[in-house]
């Protein structure tokens, strides 16, 4: 949660103009790659060595992140008219701006009922390869990293989807477009039949960088700069709030119901929701005010991303 506090703040400070889709699209593919890679590489660890010297491997190579982050440039604070407030004052400020602002209320109600569903199913998809589908270590691992090819394609077509369709309408059909693929879940079985999960993984996984891509622009767009830290770290604590509950609510339904029974529930709720965002007001009404931070040089500019997508975002952005 600290290290997500400094984070959009830290990415808006270094990308030149306004090229936040291009930005996001960027750090998101980098995350779809990591998807993709580490996966395979587990289920090749845990058959080569087990399971307890693969997760201590994952321990240390939280040491290269260290280093990373170690070695980054220092973003220049926005300058100050007035001396900061206390602590208390900052929290129920962000508090108070995130949940009277109606587009930042619907992201961060929107992306802790998308996480909530994708936990749940994550607390049992591996459980359900495992014992009802009979899949080894290593093809699990393939599995899941097929998924991760569809987060890559995402983070690609977020781009030139947004400059087609616009990026609010974007935010909204990118879940119903590609939800249908999640019911093919539950259809996996040993042997062939695990090409089910294989050809419903990808299209998912697309739906929700497509998604996360254009709330996390949505956001960097509209919330002004000197509140983007309060704002983002209270809809993250939302968001992270949704954890064990997702994960208690999968594993109870896989308990109660049986797992392939439990992700055809969860499959049929996730394409609920991609129906419920659709139709969502703040989301097919977006506001077309000026950016906050530039209201006063640029007082026609709306905040619809899908021309800023065609500049090239600055490559300390990546």
């Amino acid at each position: 949660m600290w290290f997500q506090a400094g984070y959009a703040p830290y990415l808006r400070a270094i990308i030149v103009g306004d090229d936040y889709l291009a930005a996001t699209s960027q750090t998101r593919g980098a995350q779809s790659v990591a998807a993709l890679t580490g996966p395979p590489l587990a289920g090749a660890l845990v058959q080569a060595v087990g399971s307890a010297t693969t997760v201590l491997a994952d321990a240390a190579s939280f040491l290269i992140s260290f280093i990373s982050l170690a070695v980054l440039p220092a973003a220049r604070p926005a300058p100050r008219s007035e001396p900061p407030a206390s602590l208390s004052a900052q929290i129920r400020q962000g508090l108070a701006h995130l949940f009277a602002d109606r587009l930042l209320r619907t992201l961060a109600w929107a992306t802790a009922s998308l996480n909530l569903l994708l936990t749940a199913i994550g607390a049992i998809e591996i459980v359900f390869l495992a014992r009802n589908v009979g899949a080894p270590p290593g093809w699990i691992g393939v599995l899941l990293a097929l998924s991760g090819l569809g987060g890559i394609a995402g983070s690609v077509l977020a781009a030139p989807l947004s400059r087609r369709f616009g990026l609010q309408r974007l935010a909204r059909t990118a879940v119903i477009a590609t939800a249908p693929a999640a019911l093919l879940m539950p259809l996996t079985s040993h042997g062939p039949g695990m090409i089910f999960f294989a050809f419903a993984g990808p299209p998912t996984s697309l739906g929700i960088a497509v998604v996360s891509i254009s709330f996390s622009t949505l956001r960097l767009q509209h919330c002004p700069g000197e509140l983007l830290a309060r704002v983002s770290t209270t809809s993250r604590t939302l968001t992270a709030a949704t954890i064990p509950v997702g994960a208690l609510t999968g594993g109870a339904l896989g308990q109660l119901l049986g797992n392939r029974t439990a992700l055809l529930l969860l499959a049929i709720s996730y394409l609920a929701f991609g129906l419920f965002l659709l139709a969502t007001p703040s989301l097919k009404e977006l506001s077309s005010a000026p950016h906050p931070d530039r209201q006063a040089e640029q007082p026609t500019q709306t905040h619809n991303n899908a021309t800023t997508a065609n500049r090239q975002a600055d490559p300390r952005a990546s």
